[in-house]
C-alpha cells in the first residue's frame, strides 16, 4: 500500500509509533470506520468531502510535517490530441488552480490549449 508507506515515512521521520486498530486498503472501510465516532484516521480532505462526510466528522488540519506526494499522467502521445484527454487535461488543471495546488506538467501544456 503506497498511501501506507507514505504515513509510515512521516511517523518514523518525526518519532512517533502509532497505535493500529485497523488497517484496510479501501477508503470505503475507512469511512465507515469513521462514520461510527470510535475511530481516527489520516487522509486527504479531498476524501472527506467526495464521501459526503464533511459536515459529520471533526478533522484537524496537519500542519507539520507538510506531507505532499507527486502523482503522474500518462497519455499517448497523439496528433491530434483526443478531444476527452484535452477536456480531462483542462479539468484537471482547473481542479488543481482551485485547490491551491501548483501543476508541474511540462510536455502537455500543449494539449490543453
Amino acid at each position: 500500500m503506497q498511501n501506507r508507506r507514505i504515513i509510515n515515512g512521516v511517523f518514523d521521520s518525526i518519532s512517533v509509533e502509532p497505535t493500529i486498530k485497523v488497517e484496510t486498503n479501501s477508503f470505503a472501510v475507512i469511512m465507515g470506520h469513521l462514520a461510527t465516532g470510535k475511530y481516527a484516521s489520516i487522509l486527504p480532505l479531498l476524501y472527506l468531502s467526495s464521501y459526503g462526510m464533511l459536515d459529520e466528522l471533526t478533522y484537524v488540519h496537519l500542519e507539520e510535517p507538510e506531507i505532499y506526494q507527486s502523482v503522474g499522467l500518462v497519455i499517448a502521445d497523439r496528433d491530434p490530441v483526443l478531444p476527452i484527454t484535452k477536456e480531462f487535461l483542462k479539468s484537471t488543471e482547473e481542479f488543481l488552480k482551485k485547490q491551491s495546488i501548483p501543476s508541474k506538467s511540462t510536455r502537455l501544456d500543449h494539449c490543453i490549449t
